[in-house]
């Protein structure tokens, strides 16, 4: 028997439609918290191992199923497993100058006629945008040529970058790829 899961930790607002959430193979993100709020594992990852036994076998033979998998699997095998579990990656989020958050990936940083790849950035890794926006100290900066008019947090501190560079970002159900000016970021976080 193959088991969907529907996991779904930030976005509340997702609507399933109701003849894929009423299928048995799938399995709703508040089901899923539910069952993994009882069970009696340590961590996350044995938490969400045992969840997944439950909700895809009866409740009699997941017991005896689960009883056999924690005691069967080696050690090693086992923190391996929930580690990997535990590590598991979220939509990387390109939050936009006003308020406006988009989930989906960061795809490159584009500047200076180069592509830097984002995806190589660790998870939880925030980037901000540090940019002038007024008017008046945008002025002088540019009369006296000062400071850079916009700058990245680490690791891209180095980089020299102007408000017409871009990164381009997959948005969470888009066909495809959109650039985004730097000037219209506020930050980027890699989930």
């Amino acid at each position: 028997m193959i088991c969907f899961l529907w996991w779904i930790s930030g976005n509340q607002n997702v609507r399933v439609p109701l003849e894929v959430a009423k299928r048995d193979e799938v399995v709703m993100h508040h089901e899923l918290k539910k069952f993994l709020s009882h069970q009696k594992a340590s961590g996350f990852g044995e938490r969400f191992m045992m969840s997944v036994l439950e909700l895809c076998l009866e409740q009699e033979a997941s017991k005896i199923a689960a009883d056999g998998f924690f005691s069967a699997i080696q050690n090693d095998d086992f923190e391996a497993a929930t580690h990997a579990i535990s590590q598991l990656e979220t939509f990387d989020k390109l939050k936009l100058y006003g308020g406006r958050v988009l989930s989906g990936d960061l795809l490159e940083l584009r500047a200076n006629g180069h592509s830097i790849s984002l995806k190589n950035l660790p998870s939880g890794k925030t980037i901000s945008v540090k940019c002038r926006r007024n008017k008046l100290l945008l002025f002088f900066a540019a009369v006296l040529g000062s400071s850079p008019m916009i700058c990245l947090s680490e690791p891209y501190q180095s980089i020299s970058v102007s408000p017409c560079d871009s990164v381009l970002f997959h948005a969470a159900g888009q066909e495809r790829p959109e650039e985004f000016e730097l000037s219209r970021i506020f930050s980027m976080v890699r989930g």
